[in-house]
């Protein structure tokens, strides 16, 4: 629903035309006259960037927007955004890569409170969190009878009286017990006693009624732009009245367009939710729900049943006996063998013949809970058999891949950037990307191939920092091949070196979760004198303040590359661990072999640009300011 925001519009216009050259002034009169009064300096490099912005926004035309640390295209874009918002009575979505980066923007004394403040402009922003970052009152009840955890006590006690069961109210809980009672993707909400009534629901109307923005992550944003496609496919065959009932809505409210901050990271979300998923247990779940129906249902339907568990359980077995794990990364090979398609052809067609018995039951029973309850297998169950589907297709037409953590098999179209494309630009609202790192070498290339938008407008202007000045860098010459079975730990020393000599204050960027435990394990033997922040041992957001606060700390993780702006001491020394080479994994193989196809080297058009961006990032943590001084090892 459209809000009346344009009431409160910090300037007059009359018309759309008028409305780009009246907010071209306004922006000019801010970035030139008011925020320098208020001690903000002045930059070319973020009004030109915010002109740009503005300019896309209002002609509604995709742009890629690169603006190096310390321009503020955060302020950019804020301002821009929040005028188009307000001018179309809808909320534009801020879409980031990190929770720092959201909580940079909505805190109380974050950037959107900041300018509200300074110019009184009344900003409604709202947080979408990912669901996973609110509890589920059904698990809650479930760890209060369950075993021993430490921390259990505490954290019963705060579900009880909160209202949103955010995490951000406990930050101190680790990821293991908060894994316990966290919303996850395998419940099924539709048929809970309590929703509509849980704190995940209430947050959700709470973001609903945003008027300028609504933030949220890059996964939540894909999330719900391929829910949207869905609903819409459903809605467009006329499908049972049934199943449109149980349709979950879109996560997010209708909006007039989406900045993508960090927007080189779109890529990994993009697809991950683009792509079906299969599972196991999702299958045999479903299994076991209609078996408990067994004794009002006919004997057909649960020979069905039976039929269904043993072809899933063969299908997956074999699927997972051609798994090529990977140490480091999280999408693992398949050598797909015949006999597999096979299973996957006998599961489908045993998934088909128990929906037609579902379908008869639940005829059987209409107008009963029961009835009602079986129409909703009948829709998870074509979930499963889409996926399916989409493996007899030729293999140069999907990628597939395994992910161990989750026991899942992920299926996803090649042409995933087309599709990408088209499904922004098929919502007509104004899609910007904006970044410190979107190019390589001057071109956007590697960002038109991502995302297929090559009529994309570009803007882009370098950092307003004396990098040469500012910063150090240190490059080991000495340290052994990293082949070498000595590299790991001698690399390991010679960074503890590096922390002890700067006195903490530091930032240890690693690539994978087992760098990461080893570099703890390495740690744990040979002890530091500084508090040490590990990536895991708290909601990630609190440890980054806990970092900017104490001013001997030291933050270790995966996740830091980007969105974190620590200014000032508290951060002097930022080390690479191992430069960001991607992993040869199932989708970046598909990137190498589309590019080889075009006749380029997939060396220098996906591994270099794609490790390039990422250090860039990295190195980015380190000067936020002018007054900022440091080293990069």
């Amino acid at each position: 629903m459209s809000k009346l925001r344009w009431l409160e519009m910090p300037f007059k216009y009359s018309t759309s035309d008028d409305f780009e050259k009246q907010l071209t002034a306004w922006l000019s009169d801010v970035f030139y006259e008011r925020l320098p009064e208020q001690g903000f300096e002045l930059r070319d490099e973020q009004i030109y960037t915010a002109f740009r912005i503005a300019k896309a926004l209002c002609h509604r035309h995709p742009l890629f927007a690169e603006a190096g640390s310390g321009t503020g295209k955060t302020f950019a874009y804020l301002l821009s955004a929040l005028c188009y918002a307000r001018m179309r009575g809808k909320p534009v979505i801020l879409s980031s890569a990190s929770t720092a980066l959201q909580q940079q923007l909505t805190k109380p004394d974050g950037d959107i409170a900041t300018l509200s403040r300074l110019l009184k402009l009344n900003i409604d922003a709202r947080l979408a969190k990912d669901p996973r970052n609110h509890i589920c009152p059904i698990r809650v009840e479930n760890l209060r009878y369950g075993p021993r955890h430490k921390g259990k006590a505490q954290l019963l006690k705060w579900a009880k009286q909160s209202k949103l069961g955010d995490r951000a109210e406990v930050p101190e809980v680790g990821d293991e017990l908060w894994s316990l009672v966290s919303w996850n993707g395998a419940l099924y909400c539709d048929r809970c006693s309590r929703r509509g009534y849980c704190q995940l629901s209430a947050m959700r109307r709470h973001f609903w009624e945003a008027g300028d923005f609504v933030v949220c992550s890059h996964d939540i944003f894909f999330q719900d732009l391929w829910s949207r496609q869905d609903r819409e496919h459903v809605e467009k065959l006329q499908h049972f009245k049934a199943a449109r009932q149980h349709e979950p809505r879109p996560y997010l409210p209708e909006y007039s367009g989406v900045v993508f901050d960090e927007g080189h990271l779109i890529e990994q979300p993009a697809i991950s939710n683009l792509g079906q998923s299969l599972r196991e247990k999702a299958v045999l779940d479903i299994a076991k729900g209609i078996r408990a129906y067994s004794k009002m249902c006919r004997l057909e339907l649960l020979l069905s049943v039976e039929l269904v568990e043993a072809h899933a359980k063969r299908f997956f077995s074999r699927v997972r006996s051609q798994v090529v794990p990977h140490p480091e990364a999280e999408r693992w090979h398949i050598n797909w063998q015949e006999e597999t398609g096979e299973a996957a052809m006998q599961l489908c067609q045993s998934i088909e013949q128990l929906q037609d018995h579902i379908a008869i039951e639940s005829q059987l029973h209409m107008g009963t809970s029961l009835g009602e309850d079986l129409n909703v297998y009948i829709e998870r169950l074509d979930r499963v058999t889409s996926g399916l589907r989409m493996l007899f297709k030729s293999w140069t037409e999907i990628v597939t891949w395994w992910d161990d953590e989750t026991d899942t098999l992920w299926i996803l179209p090649d042409k995933f950037a087309n599709m990408l494309r088209d499904r922004l630009l098929s919502r007509r609202v104004s899609v910007v990307f904006t970044s410190a790192t979107l190019s390589t070498q001057g071109s956007f290339s590697t960002m038109e191939r991502m995302t297929g938008l090559n009529e994309a407008w570009c803007s882009r202007v370098g950092t307003s920092f004396d990098l040469v000045s500012q910063v150090k860098a240190y490059l080991p010459e000495d340290l052994p091949g990293s082949d070498a079975d000595t590299w790991f730990e001698t690399a390991a020393k010679r960074c503890m070196e590096l922390i002890e000599a700067n006195q903490g204050r530091a930032i240890v960027l690693l690539n994978s979760q087992r760098e990461l435990a080893r570099l703890k394990e390495y740690v744990n033997e040979h002890p530091l004198p500084y508090p040490l922040l590990w990536e895991g041992s708290a909601d990630r957001g609190h440890l980054v303040d806990r970092f900017r606060k104490d001013l001997s700390s030291v933050l270790l993780g995966t996740s830091f590359w980007e969105g974190i702006d620590v200014p000032g001491d508290a951060l002097t020394l930022v080390i690479i661990f191992r430069l960001p080479y991607p992993w040869n994994d199932p989708v970046m193989a598909a990137k190498r072999q589309m590019v080889e196809r075009d006749g380029l080297d997939a060396r220098e058009a996906v591994d270099r640009p794609a490790m390039l961006i990422k250090l860039r990032q990295g190195f980015g943590r380190l000067i936020r300011r002018q007054s900022d001084r440091g080293l990069l090892a």
